[in-house]
C-alpha cells in the first residue's frame, strides 16, 4: 500500500504515518537523491519532508522520478507532506506554496490513497477505506544522513515515552529550592524601604530572587561574577572581553571537544561549576561559542517542547530561501534522530550531536545543586538549560534569563522554563553577550534592595 499523509503543523500526521508501518522500515528525508534511495531501500519506507523538498521548486523530471520510484516500490510506502496553506513558510516566499501544491498533487496520483490529518483526525481524500492502523513498534534508519537505529517503544507504550530512568547514571541529587523565608523577608523589606510592591517592577523580582538564592536579606552585593564560555575556540571573543571588563566579571574558557560522549561532556561541565563555586564565585554567567550549536539547540527545543521544525528555525536578513530550506531540513533530520528521547536528556543531547550543550547542561545543573545563581544567555545556553532542568528538576529556580535573542526558538525555550528575560535588545550573538549586558541590572537590583530609609 502506498499512502500520502498530509497535515498542518502539529496536526498529528507524523505519528499517524509512523503507525501505518510495522516492523523494520527505512526513513528517507526527501531530497534530490530520494528516488535513488527509495529504489535501493529494502522493505517498507517512510518518506518525510516532501514539502521541504517541494518548496525548492524541483523540476518536472525530478518529480516524475520520485513518483515512479514510489509507484514501483515492492513494499509499503508512506509519504508525509504539509498541505498547502496549512504549513508555515518564511516571509516573502509565496511561490513555495505553489511548488508544494504541485508536488503533492503529483505524488497523490502515484499512491493508492491519500489522507488529511486535522486535529489528530484522519480524513480520507480518495474515498478508499482507512483499514486498521497497525500500532506495533519498529526500528528505523535515517537514510538522508547518518543511519541511526533506535527503538520507539514497546507495543503497549505510546511513542515518546521514557526509554530509561531520567538521569540514569548521572547522579544529580535532589535540588534544594531557593530560601522562601529569605524571599518573604525581601518582600517585606521592599515594601518598607522602597514603597508599594511592584513600584520597581522587575528590579524587585530580581532582588527577591537574589535574596532567596543567597538565603539572606538583604542580599549581599555581587563581588565575584564569573563568565564561563564553553567553546572549542582558544580565545575570548572581543565583545565578551569588553563587556566583562565593564561589569567587573572574570572570564574562564572551558574547552569542549567537538565530538565525544555526552556523559563525559556533562561531567566536565559539572566539574567546572564545582571549581568556580569552590573558588568563591557568587554569580555565574553561562555562555557558549560552539560551532553548529544553534542547529542542535533548535533540535533540542523542538523535541522538548513538541514544536515543528519550521517553528524553531530562524530567518535572518542574509538568509535566502535555499538557506532556510537547508536549515529546516537539518533541524528536521535532527528531530527525527531525537524522536522519543524527550525524557532521556543524555540520549537526547547525544543524538542532537552537541557535546558543548551537554557540558553547559551539566554546568547549570551543578550550579543549582551548589546553590549558586546563574544568568543564562542565548538560545544554545537556554536549550542546555531545558536539558539541565530535566536532569535535575527544580534547577531553573536558580537561574535568571539575561536576554531573549532574535532566534524564534529562544522565547519558546524560556517560556517552557518559566523564565522572563531581563533584556530584549535583539542580540543574536553568543559568548554570553546578552547575559553580560544584563549583569548590571542584576547587580543594581541587589543594591536597591539593600537601601534603607533615612
Amino acid at each position: 500500500m502506498r499512502t500520502l499523509v498530509l497535515g498542518g503543523a502539529a496536526s498529528g500526521e507524523s505519528d499517524y504515518a509512523e503507525r501505518l508501518l510495522s516492523g523494520p522500515s527505512t526513513v528517507i528525508a526527501v531530497g534530490d537523491g530520494a528516488a535513488t534511495a527509495l529504489r535501493d531501500a529494502p522493505g517498507p519506507v517512510l518518506l518525510t519532508d516532501l514539502d521541504v523538498w517541494a518548496a525548492t521548486g524541483p523540476g518536472e523530471d525530478a518529480v516524475a522520478q520520485l513518483c515512479a520510484a514510489i509507484a514501483e516500490h515492492d513494499a509499503d510506502v508512506v509519504v508525509v507532506s504539509r498541505e498547502v496553506g496549512l504549513s508555515l513558510v518564511a516571509k516573502n516566499q509565496q511561490a513555495r506554496q505553489e511548488h508544494i501544491g504541485r508536488v503533492n498533487t503529483a505524488v497523490a496520483d502515484a499512491v493508492d490513497r491519500a489522507v488529511l490529518i486535522v486535529a489528530g483526525r484522519v480524513l480520507p481524500l480518495d474515498g478508499s477505506p482507512l483499514g486498521a492502523m497497525r500500532e506495533s513498534t519498529r526500528r528505523r534508519s535515517i537514510a538522508h544522513s547518518a543511519s541511526v537505529d533506535r527503538p520507539l517503544g514497546d507495543d503497549d507504550r505510546p511513542l515518546g515515552e521514557n526509554l530509561r530512568p531520567v538521569g540514569e547514571g548521572v547522579g544529580f541529587a535532589e535540588i534544594t529550592a531557593p530560601d522562601t523565608d529569605a524571599a518573604d523577608a525581601a518582600r517585606r523589606l521592599q515594601e518598607h524601604s522602597v514603597g508599594p510592591r511592584a513600584s520597581l517592577g522587575r528590579l524587585e523580582e530580581i532582588g527577591i530572587w537574589a535574596s532567596a538564592c543567597q538565603g539572606t536579606c538583604p542580599p549581599r552585593p555581587i563581588t565575584a561574577p564569573t563568565v564561563v564560555l564553553f567553546t572549542d575556540a582558544p580565545t575570548v571573543p572581543p565583545t565578551t572581553a569588553v563587556l566583562a571588563e565593564r561589569t567587573g566579571a572574570s572570564v574562564r574558557i572551558e574547552n569542549v571537544a567537538t565530538t565525544g560522549d555526552a556523559g563525559d561532556a556533562l561531567a566536565a561541565g559539572r566539574a567546572a561549576a564545582d571549581h568556580l563555586v569552590d573558588a568563591g564565585a557568587d554569580l555565574l554567567v553561562a555562555g557558549g561559542v560552539g560551532t553548529g550549536d544553534d542547529v542542535a539547540a533548535a533540535v533540542i527545543v523542538g523535541t522538548l517542547t513538541a514544536k515543528e521544525p519550521v517553528e524553531v528555525v530562524g530567518t535572518g536578513p542574509t538568509m535566502d530561501a535555499a538557506d532556510w530550506i537547508a536549515l529546516t531540513a537539518a533541524v528536521r533530520d535532527g528531530m527525527w534522530r531525537t524522536r522519543g528521547l524527550s525524557a532521556d536528556p543524555l540520549a537526547l543531547v547525544d543524538a542532537a550531536g552537541s557535546p558543548t550543550l551537554a557540558a553547559i547542561a551539566g554546568f547549570l545543573a551543578q550550579a543549582a545543586l551548589r546553590r549558586t545563581p546563574v544568568i543564562v544567555d542565548d538560545l544554545p545556553v537556554t536549550a542546555a538549560a531545558l536539558l539541565a532542568d530535566t536532569l535535575a528538576p527544580g534547577a531553573a529556580e536558580w537561574w535568571v534569563a539575561g536576554q531573549v535573542s532574535a532566534h524564534p526558538a529562544h522565547p519558546i525555550a524560556l517560556q517552557r522554563l518559566g523564565l522572563t528575560p531581563l533584556l530584549d535588545l535583539g542580540i543574536n550573538r553568543g559568548g554570553a553577550t546578552g547575559a553580560l549586558a544584563a549583569l548590571p541590572v542584576v547587580a543594581a537590583a541587589i543594591e536597591v534592595l539593600a537601601v534603607t530609609p533615612d
